[in-house]
């Protein structure tokens, strides 16, 4: 299995992040990938103290369909490394003007910004 399918499957999503969306993928998302859980529930636009009963709104769905399609592109840039994948999401990256990927999550162009820039790391092409 490769780490894409694996990692939708850990977040109980078929693959390609397919499925419905709840507080609970927020909760697997952040112990599955080790993030710092003030920066997910910030970049997620959910309080950290959500209650699961709630539901998601359609922004934070949005937001969390963002976050795992970038988070698993960033994973397979990584070979399936979450603690590698996980650092480049949270930190400066050049080609993306020096913000860190979890914070441009805000729109569907700026997460293709940032997939569009891990496809050309992946092919050796920095600039």
């Amino acid at each position: 299995m490769d780490n894409n399918n694996y990692f939708y499957k850990a977040l109980g999503l078929e693959t390609g992040g397919h499925g419905v969306l709840t507080f609970d993928h927020i909760d697997k998302l952040i112990k599955i990938t080790g993030l710092p859980r003030e920066q997910a529930h910030s970049a997620l636009a959910v309080s950290p103290w959500h209650g699961a009963e709630k539901l998601l709104t359609d922004e934070q769905r949005a937001l969390l369909e963002r976050f795992i399609q970038a988070y698993a592109a960033t994973l397979v840039l990584h070979e399936g490394d979450y603690d590698g994948a996980s650092h480049w999401f949270t930190s400066p990256v050049r080609g993306l003007g020096y913000n860190c990927p979890i914070d441009l999550l805000t729109s569907d162009e700026s997460t293709q910004r940032i997939i569009t820039v891990i496809r050309r790391i992946e092919h050796g092409v920095y600039q």
